[in-house]
């Protein structure tokens, strides 16, 4: 165990530990207050039936010296009781004061009442002792108010002797004794102060392991959700794929144009895997974008849905007659837009449709992807992109939804520098729009 006599702490933990010790230490001093009122209280009133101070040489010193330890007791109790309805920052600061002042009262009454009973400290001090035993140990002192009180006890010791001794050798072996009792104050309040610090730097600790394995099973129950979220289309168009080559006739070219798009929904499932075991490790893995031409990228991802899907919605593609290119990870926008058209088909009838366009300014280009389905209602629209969105709704056919996928599409939309947006009416349909730098305004860029 670290013992800290003169060393300085970690700074970032000061604060909160300051806290603690102070709650600590009214505890204590509230505590002590009531059971040393209710024991002086009790000397009191047996010295006014009995005269028991009468067999003492002083027994107007030890009646007076009760009596200022009775009324220092309540009137700390009441202290700590009044400032609970002060305000928080000079509440603290009276507790702090208070805490020290009630442990010195208890030092200076246990030195008071060891000198009137016994006259010479250096024949027996036990009450003494006690009183500095107790402050010591139950007390939590930093460094200077622990020094600051060693050197009082010094102070209030040697002075005192000089009103009840004139001997100068007693007296020189009782400022030995003092300087002793001083030493030791210091001694076990530190030893105190170190317990009570290591048990906070343990505590800390085994709460930050928890808060870090809580992390890592929220990352855990993330990246499943999201492996199940994005492997659901390229699987659903694999099966779909494999259904028409294994009921349709096709010819050997429409089979290698099958052929094609299952090996390229693999390869895009496999990507997506990769992508998450990066996330799950922690890589730092760079993402790549190139100059893609937008006409292309959003065709190929339609055609797919018209090729792998019979019964698919009517899909409708609008664009410019011009090429429009941006920087983009192609695999990423690809997701996005499998995301935000199978929503548009999940929550689209039958006989619905559903249109991608895309225009451009000089800046910006903007996608669109819009359905008349069933909607969303308004309450919802706030959480639409948050992860594990509450706005997740079954589809009109059963299907499930994770509430998930426009929160990917977020975060990769906003990794190309871009913002997505919903507008939607319940029961006519939905629209999401997305805007991204054109690229001669947007440079190459690591993300």
């Amino acid at each position: 165990m670290k013992i800290f006599f003169f060393k300085k702490l970690d700074s970032t933990q000061t604060r909160a530990f300051r806290e603690i010790a102070l709650h600590h230490n009214i505890a204590t001093s509230k505590v002590f207050a009531a059971i040393i009122g209710i024991v002086s209280f009790m000397l009191c009133m047996m010295d006014q039936t009995t005269k028991s101070s009468n067999v003492l040489k002083y027994p107007s010193e030890y009646s007076a010296a009760i009596t200022f330890l009775f009324w220092a007791s309540v009137v700390c109790f009441s202290t700590f009781l009044i400032c609970k309805k002060i305000n928080e920052r000079v509440r603290n600061k009276a507790y702090s004061f208070l805490t020290n002042f009630y442990a010195i009262i208890i030092i200076i009454s246990s030195l008071w009442i060891t000198f009137v009973m016994q006259h010479n400290p250096s024949n027996t001090m036990s009450i003494f002792v006690l009183g500095i035993l107790s402050v010591a140990a139950l007390w939590i002192f930093e460094e200077i108010q622990a020094i600051i009180i060693a050197l009082l006890i010094v102070i209030l010791f040697d002075g005192g002797l000089h009103y009840f001794q004139t001997d100068s050798c007693k007296l020189f072996a009782n400022y030995i004794t003092g300087t002793c009792v001083s030493i030791f104050f210091l001694c076990i309040s530190r030893i105190s102060f170190s317990v009570n610090y290591n048990h906070f730097i343990q505590l800390k600790k085994i709460e930050n392991n928890n808060q870090d394995i809580t992390k890592v099973n929220e990352m855990q129950t993330e990246i499943l959700s999201v492996v199940a979220h994005d492997l659901h289309a390229p699987i659903n168009s694999v099966i779909g794929l494999t259904d028409i080559l294994k009921n349709i006739e096709t010819t050997p070219e429409e089979r290698n144009e099958y052929y094609d798009l299952i090996i390229d929904t693999c390869k895009k499932s496999n990507s997506i895997i990769d992508e998450l075991l990066n996330v799950a490790r922690n890589d730092e893995t760079e993402t790549t974008y190139a100059l893609t031409c937008m006409n292309d990228l959003i065709e190929g991802a339609i055609q797919q849905f018209i090729k792998s899907k019979k019964k698919s919605r009517q899909i409708i593609y609008r664009q410019p007659k011009e090429k429009i290119y941006a920087h983009v990870n192609h695999l990423k926008m690809v997701r996005v837009l499998d995301n935000l058209i199978s929503n548009a088909i999940k929550f689209t009838n039958d006989d619905g449709t559903i249109s991608v366009k895309m225009e451009h300014d000089a800046v910006n280009i903007f996608i669109s992807v819009t359905d008349n389905g069933i909607g969303i209602p308004k309450d919802l629209i706030p959480h639409l992109f948050s992860r594990f969105s509450k706005a997740g709704r079954t589809g009109v056919h059963g299907e499930k939804s994770y509430g998930l996928g426009l929160s990917i599409c977020k975060l990769i939309i906003k990794q190309h520098h871009g913002e997505i947006t919903a507008c939607s009416n319940e029961d006519k349909g939905t629209s999401i729009t997305i805007t991204l730098p054109k690229a001669n305004e947007m440079p190459t860029r690591k993300n």
